[in-house]
């Protein structure tokens, strides 16, 4: 079944696909019509490989990116409690 723009994301964001992984789905999608047009494949073998390449090159971007989220927001819980005063007071309760 096709995802509607305004339908909820499947990556589990919560935002609407259109706000979210639409955007780059289109450009996925251009970025493979680019590589099939402008080059002359042998067999679809020789296709098939290119595409496959495509495909895993734009997956390490996305485990790359959220890799850098999820160390974000690890950092940002780390940090977050010392930046309240209401954290130390609670500290200073105990003994």
């Amino acid at each position: 079944m096709k995802t509607g723009r305004n339908d909820p994301c499947p990556c589990g964001s919560g935002k609407k696909y259109k706000h979210c992984c639409l955007s780059v789905a289109r450009a996925v999608n251009d970025e493979l019509s680019d590589l099939l047009s402008e080059q002359e494949f042998d067999s679809i073998e020789g296709m098939q490989a290119a595409t496959d390449t495509l495909v895993a090159k734009q997956n390490q971007k996305g485990k790359m990116i959220f890799l850098d989220c999820l160390l974000n927001k690890f950092i940002e819980c780390l940090i977050l409690p010392m930046t309240h005063l209401s954290f130390f007071s609670l500290l200073s309760n105990y003994p």
